[in-house]
């Protein structure tokens, strides 16, 4: 598999975009999306992943995403230190189809860690949450993952302005 290639290209493009925006007081997030469904890994988009890279890139984020299976985690650190990324934000979704109808009705559960590149030190750890009961037919899986993703950046960055530095 070509994955380290990939993610070469993928950290260099990001330390050339951040070294060229001339974006030196703007937070770099690597970010680590692993979405399921009855214990299968969901293909890309993954919804939640959405959500979080378009609100943290609204509120001035420099997102970047891990393509495929994650690292390990010393892997991981190293791969955001030499990119230049000031934290680490790891987030694992399972779906779950509740209820047999038309439309479907489903809901997610996520859970995830930010941790400062620099040095691990975790910054936020927490869930977010999101359903279509009784709104079947206007919220599909991308919808709720878009909501999830903005619970998700907003305790993240409620946890950044709370820490002295990144």
């Amino acid at each position: 598999m070509q994955t380290k290639p990939l993610f070469a290209a993928v950290l260099l493009t990001a330390a050339l975009f951040i070294a060229s925006t001339g974006t030196a007081g703007a937070q770099a997030i690597l970010l680590v999306v692993q979405e399921s469904d009855a214990g299968q890994a969901l293909s890309e988009p993954l919804p939640v992943r959405e959500g979080v890279d378009s609100s943290l890139f609204e509120s001035g984020f420099i997102v970047f995403d891990v393509p495929g299976a994650p690292p390990a985690r010393d892997e991981l650190a190293r791969m955001a230190r030499s990119s230049g990324a000031d934290l680490i934000l790891t987030i694992s979704v399972t779906w779950e189809d509740t209820a047999n109808t038309t439309p479907l009705r489903t809901a997610g559960r996520a859970t995830f860690s930010a941790a400062k590149a620099a040095t691990g030190a975790s910054i936020a750890d927490g869930t977010a949450s999101a359903t279509n009961k009784g709104r079947e037919k206007d919220a599909d899986r991308m919808r709720l993952g878009a909501e999830m993703g903005v619970q998700i950046a907003e305790q993240v960055k409620k946890a950044i302005d709370g820490s002295s530095s990144p």
